[in-house]
């Protein structure tokens, strides 16, 4: 889970309501402290927190959430490893220097 970049969506949302965090913390019955550590990634929450959040920001638990889990790359990485365990050594280094050629 990324939780700077779910934080960033957080505080986004928040500015975009015109809200201070002292004024969302208010409303959520919690620490203004404490908002600003979700906001900058340093503290997790719990899936109740995060609900009252969406609530409170009128966003949907997906949009604050997407792009932060590292599932999607975990699954991506996974199979190029499945690729690359059926082949030989040479290909595997034809592999590399295709990537790298492509991302100088």
């Amino acid at each position: 889970m990324d939780y700077v970049a779910l934080g960033g969506r957080i505080k986004n949302k928040r500015l975009e309501l015109n809200l201070t965090q002292e004024q969302l913390a208010e409303k959520l019955e919690l620490s203004a402290v404490y908002i600003g550590q979700i906001e900058r990634g340093e503290r997790k929450m719990t899936i109740e927190t995060l609900v009252k959040l969406a609530n409170t920001l009128n966003s949907s638990i997906e949009e604050l959430l997407k792009d932060s889990t590292t599932t999607n790359i975990n699954a991506r990485l996974n199979e190029l490893v499945n690729i690359a365990k059926q082949l030989d050594t040479s290909d595997i280094d034809k592999v590399i220097d295709v990537i790298k050629a492509m991302y100088k």
